[in-house]
């Protein structure tokens, strides 16, 4: 009979609990939920415990959200029956890192089997604080190997505080030859500009497109930060012929592996991948990886065998081979096999499936499963999932049916049961995760239960865990979380333990000032054996204390723990310390060097206190684009147990060759003190060539080809960049560019006027739209010239004082109500005499030829400027408007012939109107009334 079961609050967990035939478990060494800012170092611990009765040696693997970077190199190591260990790790959190939660997964699994395996998961909530702004105004879209380019940004500070901002440039294909300024003083909304000068290698033989981040943060609080991107071309100055055929993108590597130590040996290894689309309309997607032999048993670096192809569409995906299969978190969460995997989509509907064997087990295990969801929307889904497992320590049929919904938005409720038949009657198991934020605070709840002879991934389980927090005052954040492990609650003798686990903490973090914070915590734990001859039971309650010290290229974190351990097997009291401190420093930006040590004083497992101490550093370089070097040193002593000291030597290599292959190596030396000082050494080397996979032609193309010339001489101009719809090329000594391989269709051709240098310009009008027909290769030329410039005045001229008006004035009756204007006939003009009084300005001023124009407006002088003309016959008009009452433009429209080079001027002359006067007729006097030229209102028609 099925059981109800009836949850409040519940949510998301990340793998506290082992699996029922993992035979190994991790769980947290501390909180489940960690505060952090960008910027900062965090660090935690993993316990992890080897369940089974033999020793093995197990690989650990961190993941993190993209961006982030591990300080502690992950190795592998060994674990005897039923020993447990704890694994430190510390990341650090990128500057530009959003606000949020973001989920941190620690996994160890077995070398040799892989399906000896466990994870977990932390959440990682990043705070928000000040805001910096960076833009981008200036860049060039182009740019030819060998030269340098410059970038104009803007930085902006946005906060409410004044603060120091350092400017940083980041490009892997390009040298940072300078940022000007690099450091700046800005007060609460001022913004300063920065120029950044990047150097490109003259050697570059292919077209890429570089990407190169900028970025500003504060000087106290590398946190506080802001970055921006542009997407440059580096042109090669050599054209090469275009590949006709498409092809799959793929990798093929060569390695060598050797060790020497009681017993020396190597082997060779060879691997072919490849993850590329097999259509140009990039809509199927083939991945496919090739590795062998399976040279594990050679040394730590040695690989297994693995044989895998996948296809993905839109659609759907098949996979088969070997890879970690997946239903969901009761059934099956990860397991590694070799089989075959299956799903189709259609509108919202998603069904699937696999079946797999599982390999390098003694027992192997055979499953059979299927799933069908359906997504109401992005908030809401529901899936069924069936489960047949046989082999192994666990067999039988699992349905499972689990859903997810977002009923807030940061506010998630997923929920799973389980129910198999198995161990003679029906087992059980549930699964409930809440998880959410509203407002400063944020929480998380999880329970997971499994029957004792539950076939799934959980088996005799009983978990519950609450984690909440609260940010208050900007700076200051409390958190508490509690957990409750129960497993092997049926004490199956069979099995190493019957563990009973329970933790809780209490405590708050506070920053001071903008760089430093500072946090308290309460902790208690309880671990016990309930089996009949437990092999531990200990309690331990200390007080946790945390200090940060973070600036641009510095950053400190120290962390001790001070408490009791209290063993109830032996009856014994004694004190606990544990202290850990890291540091990481980058004096350039390709060189960064960290440090930790750990310091570890505890009585678990014995009557009194056991010691041990681990430290190390490492040091990592960038010599070039494509040269780097690491190097790591790890040292363990236990005063206690001598048998655990030893020390860990490790150098990475690589060089890049050839503009794409890469050449690694990676050396491992591993001391073993207590052995009469004996030396374990394995060394890997490894060839990496990238290649294309042909799959078919490209569709057919056609081509346009031509030559760059300079119009005055006929000489070829090289180094020009001819762009043709984002593709560009570069004219070699001959002048030539080619685009050998275009798909039919209409271009615009064009060039980049910076390449062309200062007042030059072509002669044909660009860009030129030319349409690419299908096996055929056009030509088309193109000719530079120096540019053109043509400057002028709008005068205004009135009439000199010792002008004869007679004749210039019309008089009539006041009462004719029509008058008229006539404009001065040409040979009145030559016996008239003018004289400037003034420029105008505002008229506006058109320079024209075919459908290019230059428009101008004239100063309060009435001068005009136009630069960057094409050589030839143009047409200059200028509209009358913004001219004075009774006053006409003497050449409204004329032509203008400009030379290669020639600065030209012209003189507009407005010259006054006949004008008609009126006589008033009073007591016999005469009055003449002489309009005097004033400024007229624009017309409305004017251009603007």
């Amino acid at each position: 009979m099925i059981r109800r079961y009836l949850y409040i609050a519940l949510v998301f967990s990340a793998a506290v609990l082992s699996a029922q035939d993992r035979g190994v478990k991790v769980h947290p060494g501390q909180e489940e939920v960690i505060a952090a800012l960008p910027g900062q170092i965090i660090t935690s611990s993993f316990i992890v415990t080897n369940n089974t009765r033999e020793p093995i040696e197990l690989t650990p693997v961190l993941n993190l959200p993209g961006g982030w970077q591990s300080l502690l190199e992950e190795s592998p190591f060994e674990l005897a029956p039923g020993a447990v260990e704890t694994r430190l790790i510390s990341c650090f959190i990128p500057g530009k890192t959003t606000t949020g939660t973001y989920p941190l997964t620690y996994r160890v699994e077995g070398r040799e089997l892989p399906s000896i395996s466990d994870e977990i998961s932390l959440q990682v909530r990043i705070e928000a604080l000040r805001k910096l702004t960076i833009q981008l105004l200036a860049a060039e879209d182009v740019t030819i190997a060998g030269r340098q380019t410059e970038c104009l940004l803007q930085v902006g500070n946005e906060s409410n505080l004044a603060g120091r901002v350092v400017v940083s440039a980041d490009c892997r294909s390009a040298k940072v030859v300078s940022v000007d300024p690099e450091n700046i003083l800005l007060e609460p909304g001022e913004s300063r500009q920065v120029r950044v000068l990047l150097d490109t290698d003259a050697g570059q033989k292919y077209a890429v497109k570089v990407p190169v981040q900028f970025r500003a943060e504060m000087a106290a609080d590398p946190s506080v930060s802001a970055s921006t991107g542009h997407l440059f071309d580096i042109i090669p100055r050599v054209t090469r012929k275009e590949d006709g055929y498409h092809r799959l993108p793929a990798e093929l590597s060569l390695r060598g592996v050797t060790y020497s130590g009681e017993k020396s040996r190597g082997a060779l290894q060879g691997e072919i991948s490849a993850d590329g689309f097999l259509d140009q309309g990039e809509r199927h997607k083939l991945l496919f990886n090739l590795r062998g032999p399976d040279i594990y048993g050679v040394s730590i670096y040695a690989q297994r065998e693995r044989l895998f192809a996948g296809y993905e569409q839109d659609n759907g995906h098949v996979y088969g081979g070997d890879r970690p299969y997946t239903l969901s978190f009761l059934t099956e969460r990860a397991r590694y096999g070799r089989g075959a995997e299956a799903a189709v989509s259609l509108k919202g509907w998603t069904l699937g499936g696999y079946a797999l064997t599982s390999l390098w087990r003694k027992d192997a295990v055979h499953q059979r499963a299927a799933y069908l969801s359906y997504a109401f929307s992005e908030r809401a889904r529901v899936q069924g999932n069936y489960l047949d497992k046989r082999g192994g320590d666990g067999e039988g049929s699992i349905v499972s049916v689990e859903g997810d919904l977002e009923f807030l938005r940061n506010n998630r409720l997923h929920g799973e049961f389980a129910s198999a038949d198995a161990g003679g009657g029906n087992q059980e198991a549930v699964n409930l995760e809440l998880q959410g934020e509203l407002g400063p605070a944020d929480y998380l709840f999880t329970l997971i239960t499994a029957g004792r002879e539950f076939p799934g991934y959980y088996r005799d389980t009983r978990f519950f865990s609450a984690n909440a927090g609260v940010t208050l005052l900007k700076n200051l954040r409390i958190a508490g979380n509690m957990r409750r492990d129960r497993q092997n609650y049926a004490m199956d003798t069979t099995r190493f333990s019957a563990p009973l686990s329970y933790y809780s903490q209490f405590g708050c973090t506070y920053g001071i000032g903008d760089h430093l914070t500072f946090g308290v915590d309460q902790i208690q734990s309880l671990r016990e054996d309930r089996m009949p001859q437990p092999r531990f039971y200990y309690k331990e309650t200390y007080t946790r204390v945390t200090a940060g010290l973070y600036y641009t290229k510095f950053s400190l974190q120290l962390r001790g723990e001070f408490g009791t351990t209290r063993n109830f097997l032996t009856g014994s009291r004694n004190a606990s310390q544990t202290f850990t401190g890291s540091l990481n420093y980058r004096p350039a930006r390709d060189i960064r060097i960290s440090g930790f040590v750990n310091y570890f004083r505890d009585a678990r497992y014995a009557d009194g206190p056991e010691q041990r101490v681990i430290a190390g550093t490492s040091l990592a370089m960038k010599f070039t684009t494509g040269t780097s070097l690491m190097f790591t040193y790890r040292n363990n002593f236990s005063p206690e147990n001598y048998f655990m000291d030893r020390n860990l030597f490790e150098l990475k290599v690589r060089q890049q060759l050839f503009g794409t292959h890469a050449f690694s190596l990676k050396a491992r030396q591993t001391l073993l003190r207590y052995q009469d000082n004996r030396k374990d050494v394995a060394v890997i080397a490894e060839y990496t060539v990238p290649m294309g996979i042909p799959l078919s032609r490209k569709q057919d193309r056609g081509g346009i080809s031509g030559y760059v010339l300079d119009g005055m001489t006929g000489r070829p101009v090289a180094d020009v960049v001819v762009m043709i719809n984002g593709v560009s090329a570069v004219t070699n000594r001959r002048g030539l560019y080619r685009f050998p391989a275009l798909k039919p269709g209409e271009y615009y051709l064009n060039v980049d006027r910076q390449q062309l240098g200062m007042y030059r310009i072509t002669a044909e009008v660009l860009p030129r739209q030319i349409a690419i027909e299908a096996e055929k290769q056009q030509r088309f030329d193109i000719h530079v010239m120096p540019t053109s410039r043509l400057s002028g005045s709008i005068l205004q001229y009135e009439f000199t004082e010792t002008t004869d008006l007679n004749g210039i004035y019309d008089v009539e009756n006041m009462n004719n109500n029509t008058p008229s204007e006539k404009p001065v006939e040409e040979e009145e003009k030559e016996e008239l005499k003018f004289e400037p009084v003034r420029g105008l300005p505002g008229v506006v001023v058109d320079l024209e030829r075919g459908e290019e124009r230059h428009r101008r407006i004239s100063d309060r002088a009435g001068y005009f400027y136009i630069d960057d003309i094409r050589p030839g016959t143009w047409t200059l008009r200028i509209y009358p408007y913004n001219i004075p009452a009774y006053h006409q433009i003497e050449h409204q429209v004329c032509e203008i012939v400009l030379e290669p080079g020639e600065e030209h001027h012209t003189l507009v002359r407005v010259l006054p109107r006949r004008r008609k006067l009126q006589i008033i007729e009073d007591g016999g006097t005469i009055e003449v009334r002489q309009p005097l030229p004033s400024a007229s209102q624009p017309d409305k028609g004017a251009p603007r």
